[in-house]
C-alpha cells in the first residue's frame, strides 16, 4: 500500500474515533434525544457488542489486539492496562455474558453505562492509567399495585415481587372495594414485602393510582397490575434505565400475554398484530 494512501486512512480513522470520543463524552449523562418528547428503545446486547468493536478497532489501528480478538479478551487486556478499572470492567464482563446467555444477571453497578462512557471517552482520547469507578448507586423504588376482586392474582404478583434480584423499597396496594380474599392474599405476604395498604370506593381506578402517587415514599413509582407477574429482574431494569442518564423520564418494556383456554377478543387482537408476544 503506497504511504501516501496509508496515511490518508490513518488521519481519517484517527478523526473518526476523535468523533466517537466526543460523542462519548456528551452522553455520559443523557441518553441521545431529538427535540421534543421520544420513545427510545434499548438493546443492551446490541450497544454492548458495537461498543466492543469500537474498541477493537481502535485497539488493532494502535497495535494492542489483533483484529480476531475475542470480545471478552479484548475487556481482559483493558483490565491489565488499566487496573484503576478493573472493577468496572468485571462488571461489564459479567453483564456481557448474561446477555450472551440469554439469563441476564443484571450488573452490580446499575450505572454501568454512565461508567462506560466515560471509560470510552477516555480509552479514544489515549489516556493512559485510566481509572474508572464502578459506582453503584441505588435510587428508591415504590411499586404501585391496584387490587379489584383479584386475590389469586394479586396473591402470584406479590409472590414474584417478593422473588425480585432487586427487591421493592415499598408495596403499596390499593384495594378498590373488593369483596374476595384480597386482604388475606396481602396479609400473607406481610413478613416478606415491606407492604402498605390503603382503601378507595370500587370502580375508580384513576383515584386509585393517585392515591399510590400521595402514598410513595420513593423517587420512583412502578406499577403493575393485579394479576401480572413481573420477570426477576423487572425492578433492576427500571432502575438502571433511570441511572442511565438524567433525561430519563418514563420507562416500560414490553409485556407478554398468556393466551387463555377458551379465547377471547384480547386473543384475537394479540395473534393478529402482535404474534411475537402471544
Amino acid at each position: 500500500m503506497p504511504h501516501s494512501l496509508y496515511d490518508d486512512q490513518k488521519a481519517e480513522s484517527a478523526q473518526r474515533f476523535a468523533g466517537l470520543r466526543d460523542l462519548h463524552r456528551r452522553y455520559s449523562d443523557q441518553v441521545p434525544r431529538p427535540p421534543g418528547l421520544f420513545l427510545q428503545r434499548e438493546n443492551d446486547l446490541d450497544r454492548m457488542l458495537g461498543t466492543l468493536c469500537v474498541l477493537r478497532s481502535y485497539l488493532t489501528s494502535h497495535g494492542e489486539v489483533s483484529p480476531m480478538t475475542d470480545a471478552m479478551a479484548i475487556i481482559r487486556v483493558l483490565q491489565e492496562k488499566h487496573p484503576g478499572s478493573a472493577a468496572f470492567l468485571e462488571d461489564w464482563l459479567q453483564y456481557l455474558r448474561g446477555l450472551r446467555g440469554g439469563q441476564v444477571q443484571p450488573p452490580p453497578a446499575g450505572d454501568l453505562y454512565r461508567s462506560l462512557h466515560e471509560f470510552m471517552s477516555r480509552v479514544l482520547n489515549g489516556d493512559h492509567d485510566i481509572a474508572v469507578e464502578a459506582a453503584r448507586p441505588r435510587l428508591g423504588i415504590t411499586v404501585g399495585l391496584i387490587a379489584t376482586e383479584s386475590a389469586e392474582g394479586l396473591d402470584q404478583t406479590l409472590e414474584s415481587l417478593a422473588r425480585q434480584s432487586r427487591p421493592p423499597d415499598e408495596v403499596v396496594v390499593v384495594d378498590c372495594g373488593s369483596s374476595d380474599r384480597t386482604q388475606a392474599a396481602v396479609s400473607g405476604h406481610a413478613r416478606r414485602l415491606p407492604l402498605v395498604c390503603r382503601f378507595v370506593e370500587r370502580g375508580k381506578a384513576s383515584e386509585a393510582r393517585r392515591l399510590v402517587l400521595e402514598t410513595a415514599t420513593h423517587e420512583v413509582v412502578a406499577f403493575i397490575d393485579s394479576e401480572t407477574t413481573p420477570c426477576p429482574d423487572w425492578l433492576g431494569s427500571i432502575e438502571r434505565a433511570f441511572l442511565r442518564g438524567d433525561n430519563v423520564g418514563l420507562v416500560g418494556g414490553s409485556v407478554l400475554h398468556w393466551p387463555t383456554g377458551q379465547g377471547s377478543l384480547l386473543e384475537t387482537y394479540h395473534e393478529i398484530f402482535l404474534p411475537q408476544t402471544t
